[in-house]
This record gives structure tokens, C-alpha cells and sequence, in this order.
């Protein structure tokens, strides 16, 4: 009682835009979103495309890892208007 609750971005993340029948891919993506070690990987830069063995490869392969790390960052940002994971999902189909 009597403690104020601060409100951040990171309380409310940004929402997704649907893709026609991607409303249970956002959902899930927002549960792994809340999963702390998940925020903690990808947030803290243990995933970035410097260090990605795929795209080291092949710059314009498609890598999980690293569109999972952009959702994350989308998620995070405080922005208020929803992002479209387009590219989070291609790489899903694609794989």
C-alpha cells in the first residue's frame, strides 16, 4: 500500500499488427517477450548479426536468431504504434 507504480515502456509493449491469421504467432511472441532469460539474451547483445555464425556466412541469409532479436528490440522500444514482424514471419516460413 502507498507505493506508486512507475510506469515505463516496458510495461506495455508495442503491439503487432496481424498478417492475415498471425494472431497466435503475436501471441506466443509476446509471452516469449515476458520470458527473462529470452530478454536478457537478446537485449543484452548476445545475439547480434556481428556475431551471428549464419549471417557471417551469408549476409543475406535469413537467421531466426537475428529476427528474433529485432522483435525484441521492436518490442522494447516504447514506441506506441504497433510493428509488423513481416520479416520475423518470412524467415519463420522459410525455415
Amino acid at each position: 500500500r502507498g507505493h506508486a507504480v512507475s510506469h515505463s515502456a516496458t510495461l506495455g509493449l508495442r503491439a503487432f499488427n496481424n498478417l492475415g491469421n498471425t494472431c497466435f504467432m503475436s501471441s506466443v511472441l509476446h509471452a516469449l517477450l515476458r520470458i527473462v532469460p529470452l530478454q536478457e539474451y537478446f537485449l543484452d547483445d548476445r545475439h547480434t548479426a556481428a556475431r551471428c555464425r549464419v549471417c557471417q556466412v551469408d549476409p543475406d541469409a535469413a537467421c531466426l536468431g537475428c529476427e528474433m532479436r529485432r522483435v525484441f528490440d521492436e518490442a522494447f522500444k516504447g514506441v506506441g504504434t504497433p510493428y509488423s514482424p513481416a520479416s520475423f514471419l518470412h524467415c519463420w516460413w522459410k525455415y
